[in-house]
């Protein structure tokens, strides 16, 4: 699902990806929710702030989260100690 979190962003929750391990709704409640198969999808509404949305991102374990600039390209994840990643 797509939607549309701040003007000028595309957020997409792969569904063949997703596991429903729930951080991205940890993080971001106003943009993420839980389907009847325990797997992420956007809401539809408007809403921020684009940090969240790409910390939400960057914390999902298997890489099920997409984010986009409208009309530009794909915000690539971007791991690391600042989600608490250990870089070993």
């Amino acid at each position: 699902m797509t939607t549309d979190a701040r003007p000028g962003l595309d957020i997409y929750v792969d569904v063949e990806r997703c596991m429903g391990a729930g951080q991205c709704l940890s993080i971001a409640p106003e943009i993420f929710e839980l389907n009847d198969e325990c797997q992420a999808s956007v809401k539809l509404v408007n809403a921020g702030p684009s940090e969240r949305v790409l910390l939400a991102q960057r914390s999902c374990p298997n890489n099920a989260i997409r984010v986009r600039r409208r009309f530009g390209e794909s915000i690539p994840v971007a791991r690391g100690a600042e989600v608490g990643h250990d870089k070993r």
